[in-house]
């Protein structure tokens, strides 16, 4: 299969409008609540989707989004965010993914088939697969995460149907 740059940015669009509607009007403390179940709160699933991008902006040769410190606070497996004293600030991380958005777009607009095509190990713990490849299956986790936002959103009492 190949993975071409309009299926990348057609996947990226379609998440990032998705979680632009259910962040939008929800506060710090409503980015912290959490499920009677095991999961996260939405601050950090938030967090997790945006240090993905840091990766992928990584991956692309850009700078990557946020500090080392922050991509392992909210990376895999790392402990759920509980309170505001160990969370990033939920306005900031908003405004994070409208950058990351701006800053991933263009750069897939102008990526080429060779580009896509070059096969890297970015993941030392996997084995390497094309540019592409690690693209599309960063954008498929994204938008697994994408799906979480909902439950969230309506844990936090909006009450509404965004999708």
């Amino acid at each position: 299969m190949t993975i071409t740059a309009d299926s990348l940015i057609y996947s990226l669009e379609r998440n990032y409008d998705t979680l632009s509607k259910q962040v939008d009007g929800i506060s710090d403390a409503e980015s912290l609540l959490q499920l009677p179940f095991r999961g996260n709160c939405m601050n950090w699933v938030l967090g997790h989707i945006l240090q993905s991008r840091s990766n992928m902006l990584r991956l692309l040769g850009g700078e990557p989004l946020w500090t080392p410190e922050q991509i392992t606070r909210y990376g895999r497996n790392a402990r759920p965010v509980l309170d505001a004293s160990d969370a990033l600030p939920f306005a900031k991380m908003v405004a994070d993914l409208h950058t990351s958005q701006s800053l991933l777009l263009p750069r897939l607009k102008s990526i080429t088939q060779a580009e896509l095509d070059t096969e890297t190990p970015f993941f030392p713990t996997l084995p390497p697969r094309s540019i592409g490849g690690w693209l599309m299956m960063m954008l498929w986790h994204e938008t697994y995460h994408t799906g979480n936002t909902e439950s969230l959103r309506q844990l936090a009492g909006k009450d509404d149907q965004v999708m």
